[in-house]
Order: C-alpha cells, then structure tokens, then sequence
C-alpha cells in the first residue's frame, strides 16, 4: 500500500514537472536615451553656470553648478578640452566631434533705453529739489541705455548736479537682491524750457495775424531770442515785416501794424484847426499802419505835407502840436 502511494506520488510529480513553465512578462522595450548634445552658445539667466545650460539631456547631472554666469557683455569661452573634461567629470557621454567645438556663454540681460534713464535721471534731480514742468534733461554719456541682467533693477545712484553749467553725473546700477552687481557711469545737462508762440502756417508780408495761426512749441532757454515775442495775445492783428515760416522764433522786429496806406495809393487828407475841418485828396508817399507819419501830396495844390494815418486810406493833417498829441 505504502509503495502504491509513493508510486502515486512521483508520476504526479512527473506530471508537473512535465508541464511548460508559464513565462513571466516581458517588461516594456526602454526608449534609448536621448544623446547628450553640447548647447555651443547658452544664455543664461541669474548669478550660476550649471552643467545643464552646456549640455542638453544631462539628466541627473544638469542642476550641478560648475561655476558663475560671466558679466553681461563678457561673453564666457569654454574649448574643448574644457568641455570634455566636464562631461568626463560627472559621468556624460558626449566626445566633441571636432577639436574646435566650444561652448560661449553669454548672461541674458536686458537694455534700459535712453527714455527710462532719462526718467531714473529725472527723478534723482527731484530728490535735490531740481524739477519742474519746464525741466529737460539730455543724457550725453550712455546716449544709447545701459544693458544689464535680466533679473536686475536699475537705479541712479551717486548723483552730483552743477548748477553753473547745468551739467549733473552719477552712477547707474544694476541691482539684485538690494546689491549693485554692475555699475555704468551716466552724464548728462538739464535745460530750461520756455513756451514760445510760433505760426503754423506760412504768413506773408501785409496778411494779418490771427489766433488760429497761432501755436506753441517748448525751446532751450538757451536758444530763445533776445527780442522773441513770447506773448501770444500780441501777435493777433499784426502784420509780418517778412514771410514767417512755421515753427520758428517770431521776433518783434519782423511785425508791424497792418498798412492801412499803401504807397501811391488815393488817400483821404483831413486837415484839423480848433475852428473847422476840412478834407482833401492826396497821394501817399510812403506806407503807412496805424499811428505813422507819412508824407502825402495834396492832389490840388501839389504840396507835401505830413500826416499820421489814422484809418483805411486816411491820413490826419495838422500842425506840429496836433500831430504830436494825435501819435501819443
């Protein structure tokens, strides 16, 4: 019976043994990885060089910092052999295809404009009491901006202002984390303006001035004229001397009175004496606006006598004293 069993037991063995194995599951085909390939011109942004921004695909090795960023406009050269010893370094399989490969690295930044620091300039002269609506400021020195980090901030500083030559300098930083990691030397002037009426159209000789010819522009102070009319409200009704171009200085010796006798024109003689008055046809002699002495030819008798114009083609004849309190 005992053997019975024993024999039982060894075929059902047999019978297992006999059985296929049922295979285990194949795990899923892993993509290659991707190559290591050299970045041979990274820019990059904050104070750290990391083993990532040379090489792409580093994996486990990208965040390693292997130095600094260079300053902006100090691009970093790595050759080679550099580059390779790198890779060698923390384990990246990449070789240099060629012995002139190489790697230049720049620190990303960003330009503060001529306009940006001409307001930074403006607000630093305010904090010394030098500000005003009329107040222009010229940069001379960066006239074209300053280039700085990317993540930095820029301010003026170290500011000196001369009053005498208006001229003022300083010091623009770039500042991170409330340091200045570069600084940049700024010079400029600061000018006066002055609101000066001007035309805005091209006015001849004898065509009278009104308030739609009128515009304004702002001028140095410097450059104003010394005899510039300034004063808008005495150009309407005036007459130019010569032809006034748009946008330029109206000085006060290019206006006159608008001509009310023309030369040789037919005039109106009105002769005045404390008992009567009486009028008269002449010829003028010259031109004449408003309040002139001119001569005139009296058509009848043919003699010439002085006259203030007083209208349109009239001209007030009188003695000495009458002509004289007339003008006045």
């Amino acid at each position: 019976m005992n053997a019975l069993f024993l024999n039982l037991r060894a075929a059902v063995l047999l019978a297992i043994l006999a059985v296929p194995a049922l295979a285990a599951p194949a795990a899923p085909p892993q993509p290659p990885a991707a190559p290591v390939m050299l970045n041979a011109n990274p820019v990059v942004a904050g104070p750290v060089l990391r083993l990532g921004d040379l090489f792409a695909n580093a994996g486990h090795a990208a965040p390693v910092v292997i130095g600094k960023t260079p300053a902006v406009g100090q691009p970093l050269v790595l050759d080679v052999q550099a580059l390779y010893r790198l890779a060698r370094t923390y384990g990246l399989a990449w070789r240099p295809h060629a012995a002139t490969e190489r790697a230049v690295v720049e620190r990303e930044s960003r330009v503060v404009d001529g306009t940006a620091l001409v307001q930074l300039a403006g607000a630093a002269l305010a904090d010394k009491g030098i500000s005003g609506d009329e107040l222009t400021i010229e940069l001379t020195t960066p006239a074209q901006g300053v280039r700085i980090p990317s993540e930095a901030t820029a301010r003026i500083e170290q500011l000196s202002y001369h009053p005498d030559s208006r001229q003022f300098t300083g010091v623009v930083a770039a500042v991170i984390d409330g340091s200045a990691v570069q600084r940049t030397a700024i010079a400029g002037r600061v000018f006066r303006t002055v609101a000066m009426p001007v035309v805005v159209r091209r006015l001849q000789g004898g065509e009278v001035i009104a308030a739609a010819d009128i515009d304004w522009i702002a001028v140095r102070d410097s450059r104003v004229p010394v005899n510039a009319v300034l004063d808008a409200g005495a150009l309407v009704g005036l007459t130019p001397k010569r032809l006034l171009r748009p946008g330029q200085p109206i000085l006060a010796s290019d206006l006159q009175q608008p001509l009310l006798v023309a030369k040789g024109s037919l005039v109106t003689m009105i002769v005045e004496t404390p008992m009567m008055q009486l009028t008269a046809r002449g010829r003028a002699l010259a031109d004449g606006a408003e309040g002139d002495l001119i001569r005139v030819a009296n058509l009848q008798s043919q003699s010439v006598v002085g006259g203030v114009v007083t209208g349109p083609g009239v001209v007030l004849v009188a003695g000495p004293d009458a002509l004289q309190a007339r003008r006045k």
